[in-house]
């Protein structure tokens, strides 16, 4: 066992390894060769060790996700409030039908490419031995980036936990979505012009549901998730086939206009007044993005995720297909029902909302009609920030699993309970409130990480408290896009290019392309395409910011002047620089000037590819 690594510093040896050669002496250590196909620090051949020394971990297969639940997860996180939000902003950027249109077909290109390589990386890392250390097998795992992130930066111990760690734990959150399903909450039951704090006031009430709801009851949770998934799809399909019967002439008043809206589509104005502003241009690509964000969702609770190697890559490439096509669809809806002047912002800077204007403008500005419109976008808000506060929580816990979570008790944060659910249904239910335990000392019912959920409760509250609440939704996509879309995607894509074709010339033991045909059959030809487009794409939208700082050209953005173009770059690099001084504190100076270092050890068991049991030990050390 060695401090403060998650990573094996050896190689297994060719006879017993397909992947590295892996001899051991009788001390236990290997022969001093690296290695980097491995996750955890692995017992050494023969180690028996006792469960009893571990925290456990884990979810029973019958309760994990299946297909469909893992479709709908996709689903739920990605159409959010999204493509109700920023269609006219994305417009305004661009500054013309054809060229927003274009931007809405290269965002669903771009996250196609970004699933690509996430489901890469999930299938193939982390990778643990087997029960004899032999062959190293693949082991999916809850916590996406963060384990992609130990992976590629293999030698820098707590540095990618720290930095990303951190990261996380503030923008990993639900602020924007809960002031966008406040607002329509409150448009819903009649509330003209509410106050601020107000509408903060409902936000936080609404994200305190969300953390609540997955507190007392994990399937029900789920299947909450899954219904209001069903709802958003039928929402879309409703705008699109409402879109579509008004070009048909279903409706007279839209008939009867002179331009008809239709009329944009028209070869000579559909680039009409297009931008050549280059910052426009990228908050339109970032606002995409943003609308597109949460494809690699079920990264972030793979352990949950019933046969993970079969049941992953196929859902969330189908998922990620039906959006991109859906999103299509709807925003050529919005544009046959409202001419593109209207979506333009005011003198003020103020967009319009497409989802209200749309109706709005099919039923002549019936106030029933808009109440049952907010009330749908406030589900579908909802159902958004259900699903992030689902997976955000896992990925805390998994963060907190760590270490690295010092606040006072930092055991609380890892840890997981029985449901309020489960503890009336043990308490009534004739088990005299004594869980019942499967083969693996499981307790046989749903836990739910609570002090992991009161942490992303806590982190929210900060996002929507403390900026003005005109920029609590414009800051937080912005931020939101421009760290998990660029920066963690350009950090993505330039790894699996480097472990495919860089790392070999080093190594040429290194197997990462024969082992991830293995685990993951993409097309041959495509396989390094994916990870190439999405590597130039998101480091196009990092340096973009940096490139042109205002607006010029026929970008309406220009317009509304109240974010800085220097304030969401600024603030993410920010984070890494405190993500960088975190780690120096505690694995550098903590050490050095206090002989304490923190030990973290975790075993695992699979059953058939799925996480069965896993233990975590952690605590600080005299060295």
């Amino acid at each position: 066992m060695v401090f403060n690594r998650r990573f094996n510093e050896t190689k297994p040896s060719r006879e017993a390894s397909s992947e590295y050669p892996q001899e051991q002496d009788a001390s236990g250590e290997k022969n001093g060769e690296y290695t980097e196909m491995a996750d955890q620090d692995p017992p050494p051949q023969g180690e028996v060790y006792n469960k009893a020394d571990f925290e456990s971990y884990g979810i029973r297969y019958k309760d994990k996700m299946g297909k469909v639940s893992v479709f709908l997860l996709i689903i739920n996180r990605m159409i959010g409030t999204g493509i109700f939000e920023l269609p006219s902003t994305i417009l305004a950027g661009c500054g013309s039908l054809g060229a927003s249109l274009l931007l809405w077909f290269l965002g669903t290109t771009i996250a196609f490419c970004g699933l690509m390589v996430h489901i890469e990386f999930g299938l193939m890392i982390p990778r643990h031995p087997d029960k004899y250390g032999r062959n190293w097998n693949c082991t999916p795992r809850s916590g996406g980036e963060k384990n992609y992130f130990e992976y590629l930066f293999i030698k820098r111990g707590l540095l990618p936990v720290c930095v990303y760690g951190l990261i996380f734990l503030f923008l990993g959150n639900t602020a924007g979505n809960s002031y966008i399903c406040a607002q329509y909450f409150l448009r819903l039951v009649g509330t003209a012009n509410p106050s601020e704090w107000l509408t903060k006031g409902v936000a936080v009430a609404v994200i305190t549901f969300a953390c609540v709801m997955h507190s007392i009851w994990r399937t029900g949770g789920i299947w909450l998730l899954n219904a209001l998934a069903i709802v958003k799809i039928l929402i879309l399909w409703a705008i699109i086939s409402l879109g579509y019967a008004a070009r048909s002439g279903r409706f007279e008043n839209i008939k009867a206009e002179n331009p008809p809206p239709w009329s944009n589509f028209e070869p000579d104005r559909s680039f009409e007044g297009r931008s050549t502003g280059f910052y426009g241009w990228t908050i339109s690509i970032l606002g995409v993005l943003y609308a597109f964000g949460g494809y690699e969702n079920a990264n972030y609770v793979l352990s949950e995720v019933k046969n993970p190697t079969t049941t992953f890559a196929p859902s969330a490439i189908a998922a990620v297909v039906f959006t991109g096509l859906t999103y299509i669809l709807t925003i050529v809806s919005y544009y046959l029902v409202i001419p593109i002047e209207q979506l333009f912002p005011d003198e003020n800077g103020k967009t319009a909302k497409p989802v209200l204007l749309f109706f709005e403008r099919l039923f002549d500005d019936n106030e029933r009609v808009q109440r049952a419109v907010s009330a749908l976008v406030a589900l579908s808000s909802l159902g958004n920030l259900m699903t992030t506060t689902f997976v955000a929580s896992r990925v805390k816990q998994e963060i907190a699993k760590e270490g690295i979570i010092i606040l006072p008790a930092y055991h609380f944060w890892k840890r997981e309970y029985e449901s309020g659910w489960r503890l009336i249904a043990n308490l009534f239910g004739g088990s005299g409130g004594r869980p019942k335990s499967n083969d693996n000392g499981l307790s046989g019912k749903d836990k739910a990480p609570i002090p992991a959920l009161i942490l992303h409760w806590g982190t929210s509250l900060i996002l929507i408290l403390a900026p003005p609440g005109y920029l609590v939704y414009q800051l937080f996509t912005r931020l939101h896009s421009y760290m998990f879309q660029a920066i963690f995607g350009m950090i993505l894509g330039g790894g699996i290019l480097y472990l495919r074709y860089v790392k070999p010339l080093r190594d040429p033991a290194f197997q990462w392309v024969a082992l991830s045909k293995e685990a993951f059959h993409a097309p041959g030809v495509l396989r390094p395409v994916f990870p190439a487009i999405y590597f130039v794409a998101t480091s196009f939208l990092v340096i973009a910011p940096f490139i042109q700082h205002g607006d010029t050209g026929e970008s309406k953005l220009s317009q509304d002047n109240r974010l800085k173009w220097f304030v969401f770059p600024a603030v993410c690099f920010s984070l890494f620089g405190a993500g960088i001084l975190f780690w120096f504190i505690l694995d550098v100076l903590l050490p050095h000037t206090f002989d304490m270092k923190l030990y973290r050890a975790r075993r695992a068991e699979f059953e058939g590819g799925n996480l069965a049991w896993e233990g975590v030990q952690l605590k600080w050390v005299c060295v």
